[in-house]
């Protein structure tokens, strides 16, 4: 495989894209961004400076790290993580907002990362728990099946 990287990124100064990386679209990459070998980056990852990527990470859609962030995991679409160890603490509400996302959308987003990622309920328990807000919204069904995909395990 080879290194590719999409349109419309800003990558800023000394990030290292390493190789078999697949990086998105209008993604951006904050001064001293690192991602080893063979990470995946969705489209609108907003990528914070001196964050580190452990190699065959995903970052989702429309993420976002803090400053500093150590990822050993992948990163959910939609959520912002920080720290070292990396912990998911919120949805990228301003974000996704600015993107157009509706507001029950976000809403239900956000019930998504209070049982999810803050109770700690499976993947299953979350869907069963929120039934039917979780269908037909083609982000909600992204990040179900980004979680259910997962080979590293998840950012909670």
């Amino acid at each position: 495989t080879v290194t590719k990287i999409g349109d419309d990124n800003i990558i800023m100064a000394y990030s290292h894209i390493a190789h078999d990386c697949v990086v998105g679209n209008n993604c951006v990459f904050a001064n001293g961004s690192s991602f080893a070998g063979h990470v995946e980056i969705d489209d609108y990852a907003s990528i914070g400076g001196f964050t580190l990527v452990h190699q065959n990470c995903r970052i989702g859609a429309h993420c976002m790290t803090g400053i500093n962030t150590v990822l050993r995991q992948d990163v959910a679409p939609y959520m912002t993580v920080n720290g070292n160890p990396a912990r998911t603490i919120a949805v990228n509400e301003r974000g996704i907002s600015r993107r157009g996302f509706s507001a029950n959308c976000i809403s239900v987003l956000k019930k998504v990362h209070k049982l999810y990622f803050r109770q700690h309920m499976t993947l299953d328990e979350t869907v069963g728990k929120l039934g039917s807000e979780t269908e037909g919204d083609e982000h909600l069904q992204h990040l179900i099946e980004f979680l259910r995909s997962s080979q590293r395990g998840v950012v909670r």
